[in-house]
């Protein structure tokens, strides 16, 4: 059974970062960009602590932020091509260049975990994730990443 595709919010080629905490702050500001509502979060602190209890280096150069709060209203999925890969602590020893994003409120649960579950299975294979650090521009990265995730399907539970 074909799944329903992931609803990016965002997807970013190179975005100017050199640090994790640079990333958490890019994250954040695409976060408030992104809601509809005008309530004000400092999402920093609660990424960087989130990710180092939740968080995720999937190998080969991936990581993906995972975050479960009372505090967001709405879920945010998206991903980055870092142009200075990052150290996440994979337990592989590479750093990430590529990261995946799933945020949603903790009262999505289950829903969370499939998110999750979907987006370390868009990231897992070697030959896609080739393709993705080769693609010319932000253009290319959205292309391959919205037909490549056509294809993967939902486990059964």
């Amino acid at each position: 059974m074909q799944a329903v595709p992931i609803d990016f919010d965002f997807i970013s080629d190179h975005p100017k970062v050199k640090t994790t905490k640079d990333l958490y702050e890019f994250i954040q500001d695409a976060f408030v960009e992104n809601q509809s509502h005008d309530q004000e979060l400092n999402l920093t602190s609660e990424f960087q602590s989130e990710f180092e209890k939740h968080g995720f280096a999937l190998g080969n150069g991936v990581a993906v932020i995972n975050i479960k709060s009372p505090q967001i209203m709405n879920k945010f999925i998206g991903f980055a091509r870092l142009a200075k890969p990052l150290d996440f602590n994979a337990v592989d020893g590479q750093t990430c260049d590529l990261v995946g994003v799933v945020i949603s409120p903790a009262y999505h649960g289950g829903l969370h975990l499939r998110r999750l579950s979907r987006m370390s299975r868009l990231l897992k294979e070697k030959s896609f994730l080739s393709k993705l650090r080769d693609a010319e521009n932000e253009d290319v990265l959205t292309i391959l990443i919205r037909e490549h995730d056509l294809f993967i399907t939902d486990e059964a539970a």
